[in-house]
């Protein structure tokens, strides 16, 4: 579901910035990228600020020590790079069609939070912390050695290497770490536990806010497969009639009972839970009924996905359409 800011209210949008927090192999970065893309596609200016980015100009491939909360030169470094991802976020804004900004960083500690929240506050801008929390080794391992194997810290080192010493990274951070607590009830922010098990969700108070929420708790962070089918051939498919609600054609039938192999064949993953969603139309809930019976999948109806009504035309066949009048096929299409 997508929104739009019509060009003549996009002035008045307020101006946000996004602040990602949670440990390393978390997902930030790929959340962050996300909501970009969403807000771009509903016309909303958005760029991400990546405080690693910033860091690589003079530390390009450090390693876990870089990361102890005892490295003073390291933490001295790390420092710099938020100021020069913030400052440069702070210029950014003064486009005032320029509307959210993403901090992708840790964040990791109240008094890191706490120092962008005055910035934030000084600049006249409002605020969404966006933590990302996982207790799932499973997920974490997941996302080390499909995601940050191939970051540009471990370049041309080998994977299982690069494994073990992003782990050590991580368990530099668990020592200074602070998960977002009552403390900081000041803070609007979204909590996602879990990728989604959970939601902790406070002081929600702008529109724009809110969409960014409701995106962010329909976000799914992993790979998942969508299989599209059109509807098996209709009877009025073959009488080359328009829009209705006919049942398939004997053509169509046979396509609906080969479509659960042919789902089977493409790389169908096991045991996955998978949902047939169909329209409220007939020739696409027959097209269904037999996945629905041989796999054994739940099988929903939307009506969203229904045709769109063609009017007084409904039930005609092209040439017939041609016999309306200019004023009458303007009212059908309009």
């Amino acid at each position: 579901m997508g929104f739009s800011i019509p060009n003549s209210d996009r002035t008045d949008v307020t101006q946000i910035v996004v602040v990602m927090v949670g440990l390393p192999a978390r997902g930030k970065s790929l959340i962050a990228g996300k909501v970009k893309r969403y807000l771009r596609w509903t016309s909303v200016k958005a760029e991400v600020f990546n405080v690693g980015k910033y860091r690589r100009t003079d530390n390009p491939h450090p390693d876990a020590k870089f990361f102890d909360v005892n490295n003073t030169e390291g933490e001295k470094a790390r420092k710099a790079a938020a100021e020069a991802a913030v400052a440069d976020m702070l210029k950014w804004f003064q486009d005032k069609d320029n509307k959210v900004a993403i901090l992708d960083a840790t964040n990791s500690t109240k008094s890191r939070r706490k120092w962008i929240y005055d910035k934030i506050v000084e600049a006249n801008l409002l605020h969404l912390y966006v933590e990302s929390k996982c207790d799932d080794e499973d997920l974490i391992m997941s996302n080390i050695l499909e995601v940050k194997t191939s970051s540009p810290d471990y370049v041309g080192q080998d994977p299982e290497e690069a494994a073990k010493d992003f782990r050590d990274r991580i368990r530099n951070y668990e020592k200074v770490y602070q998960t977002i607590d009552e403390s900081e009830k000041n803070l609007t922010y979204v909590k996602i536990i879990n990728i989604g098990a959970r939601v902790v969700i406070n002081q929600i108070q702008d529109y724009l806010q809110s969409r960014l929420v409701y995106y962010l708790t329909n976000l799914h962070i992993k790979p998942r497969s969508i299989w599209l089918s059109r509807h098996g051939e209709s009877e009025f498919n073959l009488s080359g009639q328009i829009g209705g609600d006919a049942n398939l054609s004997e053509r169509g039938q046979r396509y609906a009972k080969m479509l659960p192999e042919i789902v089977k064949r493409s790389g169908l993953p096991k045991n996955a839970p998978l949902t047939i969603w169909t329209s409220t139309l007939k020739r696409t809930s027959q097209t269904a009924q037999h996945l629905q019976k041989e796999l054994g999948w739940e099988k929903l109806q939307w009506k969203a996905l229904d045709e769109l009504d063609s009017g007084m035309c409904d039930g005609m066949t092209v040439p017939r359409t041609d016999t309306l009048s200019p004023d009458r096929i303007l009212t059908v299409m309009f």
